[in-house]
């Protein structure tokens, strides 16, 4: 399963790639953006399986990029990894077809330790991930190609 991270924070693209790769070797991360409009640009080059995506960035939001990637390809997997305090934001994301949303782990940090928090975060990610790719699998598309 490949995966594309947009997200402005380095930090914060640095923590999900590391927290992904680490907790499933099925997941390959193919590719991070810094913004919306990156991920768009990455989004066409790679065609990974699943986005993950951020909603605050600059040049072009997390919202707004979903539309222009599903644009690229309504069939795109694409998941908000928001911190919280988002609601309006993930209900908007939702409605212009983003998948699922999780909530950032690092906000959530000062609440449990990172080990604990890493892998029941992991889990969730990668069953969720897991889901989605299934669900691409029945629908004969594959990161925008069909499979095979």
């Amino acid at each position: 399963v490949t995966v594309l991270i947009v997200d402005d924070s380095r930090t914060s693209r640095r923590f999900l790639r590391n927290m992904l790769t680490e907790a499933d070797t099925d997941l390959e991360v193919v590719a991070e953006a810094v913004d919306g409009e990156d991920g768009m640009k990455k989004y066409e080059e790679f065609k990974p399986d699943i986005v993950t995506m951020d909603i605050t960035m600059p040049k072009l939001d997390g919202i707004d990029a979903v539309s222009e990637i599903l644009k690229i390809n309504p069939a795109a997997k694409i998941v908000m990894v928001t911190a919280a305090g988002q609601k309006t934001n993930i209900v908007e994301a939702l409605k212009r077809g983003c998948k699922d949303f999780i909530q950032n782990p690092k906000s959530i940090a000062s609440v449990c330790t990172r080990r604990i928090l890493v892998w029941t975060t992991s889990t969730l990610i990668i069953a969720r991930f897991k889901a989605l790719r299934l669900s691409a699998q029945g629908s004969g598309v594959n990161g925008g190609m069909a499979d095979g």
